[in-house]
């Protein structure tokens, strides 16, 4: 009863000092997202509404192509840095496979890579020329 009453008190203190428990950038990515992806302005898949998506568990995302799962890979955001940036690694090796910026509202995140150096170095700011741009539009539930 005691272990519950101090737990109960860091809770109350911590939402008192201004903290949002779980809502962060990384509890708002959660969820189904509809995937585009351009470059300069043109669309690189050139796929149906829907063909491609990721779903976001925690910090793992699982794209899928025609609702088939491909290889998911982890997500590490980094809020603290301006712009914001976001870091991906692939399940099945721990080698740093993609990192960019992002920008995040309400239903949408645009994330933006380095393309020629396919994506392994942050670009300088979401408005360098040659990026790829990848963004997510949440769902809707049917």
């Amino acid at each position: 009863m005691k272990r519950c009453v101090l737990l109960t008190v860091a809770v109350l203190a911590g939402c008192a000092s201004g903290q949002e428990i779980g809502r962060g950038d990384e509890h708002r990515f959660q969820g189904d997202w509809e995937m585009d992806m351009t470059r300069e302005g043109y669309s690189i898949l050139g796929a149906a509404p829907g063909q491609y998506k990721w779903v976001i568990q925690g910090n793992k995302v699982t794209p899928y192509e025609n609702d088939r799962p491909q290889d998911g890979f982890v997500l590490r955001l980094d809020e603290a840095k301006q712009p914001r940036q976001l870091h991906l690694t692939r399940f099945w090796r721990s080698t740093l496979d993609a990192s960019g910026l992002y920008r995040l509202d309400r239903d949408t995140i645009t994330i933006y890579m380095d393309y020629p150096s396919q994506g392994r170095e942050v670009p300088a700011s979401a408005d360098a020329k040659g990026l790829l741009v990848i963004t997510l539009r949440r769902s809707v539930q049917r």
